[in-house]
């Protein structure tokens, strides 16, 4: 498994869940023991898992988290996040009618749909093909070069080369290369 770090640092000690600190002087985020929480318009998730809520249109699920937190609802960013994973064209369909790989899209699109400071991503290009894959590593480096910092989980050895730094779990020891 290997973590890459996009435009973050990171700050391992002896815990292995992590919460988000203040942004330091410089900008910048770490991350300390995070528990699961984030903070409203700091951070987004990309969970490895299928989160769509199935009752919802594709756009409807990425709007979901402006709505959840009284955020301003932006239909056009929406459709421009959309655009750069190649979903715009099933903003309204229902999660049932798409494929895995059209839900992980649709999640990372969700993720970045309220301008986050950082974005945990557990295998992101998870249930892609090698086309889909290059599509979303590319837009997270774009997110990441635009001052939005990224960590990244996952098998995917070509997301390698998108990383300002790779972290690499071997025997339940976190190593940097």
């Amino acid at each position: 498994v290997a973590i890459v770090a996009l435009n973050v640092i990171l700050c391992v000690g002896a815990a292995t869940i992590f919460e988000p600190c203040p942004p330091k002087e410089d900008g910048s985020y770490m991350l300390c023991h995070w528990a699961g929480r984030m903070i409203v318009g700091l951070g987004g998730v990309i969970p490895q898992g299928q989160s769509a809520l199935k009752s919802l249109t594709v756009l409807e699920n990425i709007l979901l988290p402006a709505q959840i937190y009284n955020s301003e609802v932006d239909i056009a960013r929406a459709k421009n996040l959309m655009g750069a994973a190649g979903i715009e064209h099933l903003e309204n369909e229902m999660p049932n009618e798409l494929s895995g790989g059209e839900l992980r899209r649709m999640a990372v699109v969700r993720a970045l749909i309220l301008k986050p400071a950082f974005v945990f991503a557990d295998e992101p290009t998870n249930d892609l093909d090698e086309e889909n894959t290059q599509i979303i590593l590319k837009l997270l480096r774009k997110t990441a070069d635009n001052g939005v910092g990224i960590m990244l989980v996952s098998h995917e050895s070509e997301a390698a080369n998108f990383a300002d730094k790779l972290y690499a779990m071997k025997g339940g020891t976190l190593s940097g290369e």
